[in-house]
């Protein structure tokens, strides 16, 4: 639908159809029911950038801060900044801060970890295992307690942006790569239609891919 009224979005999670969180460039999350789209302020926020749960009362959205939306009201969580979030359960989420650190909430408190010297840009986990990348490239992994390197920042370029898996299917995109991840190693792929993605997501059936251009690709997992 068109809302040229609405902010620059960044962020999208729906725990059903009559249930999904939009969050962007200002400090309201927005949430549609089905039928209507309604702005909820988030106290605090001034920006946020990525949005995600585990359940209708297990919301979470990151940016100016990293915020918690407990199925009745928002409130911060956390004062550090962020700029993606992924929740497995209420009591495991994971936080790219944008800056240096990965940060774990284990249902009582947050844990920062310092991975880069620069630049953590997006984060994801499914209750084993955890990647996070971010500028210049840089790629950990975290599984057994202990978070692995591997790959150094290099350069300046913008690196990775997005990391979206299901099962043994792992992605990462940015600075016009797609790359699939499977434990210490990662492998280019070759088969993605050129383009600077910035997001993606993988289905049980599918990979999508997404650039701000408005280019969309997909194929079987």
């Amino acid at each position: 639908m068109q809302r040229p009224d609405l902010p620059e979005f960044r962020g999208v999670w729906g725990a059903a159809p009559d249930d999904v969180w939009l969050v962007g460039a200002n400090g309201s999350a927005y949430h549609w029911n089905g039928t209507a789209l309604t702005a909820v302020p988030v106290p605090g926020a001034t920006v946020l950038q990525s949005v995600s749960g585990s359940s209708s009362t297990d919301v979470w959205a990151v940016g100016t801060g990293i915020f918690h939306w407990n199925g009745s009201a928002w409130a911060q969580s956390f004062a550090s900044t962020g700029d993606d979030v992924w929740a497995v359960s209420p009591t495991d989420v994971w936080v790219a801060s944008g800056a240096t650190d990965a940060l774990h909430f284990n249902g009582t408190t947050w844990t920062a970890t310092p991975l880069t010297d620069f630049g953590l840009f997006t984060i994801w986990a499914d209750g084993t295992q955890a990647y996070a990348g971010g500028e210049g490239e840089a790629l950990f992994h975290f599984v057994g307690g202990t978070w692995t390197t591997l790959q150094v920042r290099g350069g300046s370029s913008q690196g990775f942006v997005d990391i979206g898996g299901l099962g043994a299917d792992i992605f990462t995109v940015g600075n016009s790569d797609v790359v699939k991840l499977s434990g210490m190693t990662f492998t280019p792929v070759t088969d993605a239609p050129p383009n600077s993605y910035r997001a993606v997501w993988v289905s049980p059936t599918q990979v999508w891919l997404g650039s701000p251009d408005g280019f969309v690709a997909r194929r079987s997992r």
